[in-house]
């Protein structure tokens, strides 16, 4: 499925973002994901920096962090992405170390207007890891919202009826 069909299909009415052009889209990452130390959970540094320069390029678009959410699935990831926004934050973008970084699972209950989404898994077989259809009902209620970015393979875009259905 074509992701510009996709986004169209998925969200038609939704309202529009500042700086972007869909409301909904798929970024391709192929970078092979790690084990981020601390954490000693799955991460995925060309993912993180792509997250977390997303969220900062959406603040200078005149967001305000409580207005976006930056989501993955992993700890390890939550360690990247926060460390990429606090070293945004040093380089002088006002708020980038007040934009919300969580598990997806850790969202549940929250809103936010603008999510972008890591999915961290890098391995080839289109693996969405822990987010398995049971446990996606968090990401499917901002499908709604203006703008969901997902930054994964485009073999788990391929491959997994989990992403093709997200997207």
């Amino acid at each position: 499925r074509d992701a510009a069909a996709a986004s169209a299909a998925a969200a038609p009415n939704a309202p529009s973002v500042r700086g972007v052009e869909r409301p909904l889209f798929w970024i391709h990452s192929d970078k092979a994901e790690e084990v981020e130390p601390r954490t000693r959970s799955r991460a995925n540094g060309h993912e993180a920096a792509f997250a977390a320069a997303l969220a900062v390029y959406l603040l200078r678009q005149g967001y305000e962090p409580s207005q976006l959410a930056v989501l993955t699935p992993y700890a390890g990831q939550v360690e990247l992405i926060g460390r990429e926004l606090r070293a945004a934050k040093a380089r002088g973008v006002a708020g980038a170390s007040d934009v919300p970084v969580q598990s997806v699972f850790g969202f549940e209950g929250q809103e936010a207007d603008v999510v972008v989404l890591s999915l961290v898994r890098s391995d080839g077989g289109g693996s969405l890891g822990p987010l398995q259809a049971d446990r996606c009902a968090v990401l499917q209620q901002h499908l709604d919202h203006p703008l969901v970015a997902v930054v994964g393979g485009a073999h788990q875009q391929r491959e997994s009826a989990h992403a093709v259905s997200l997207v």
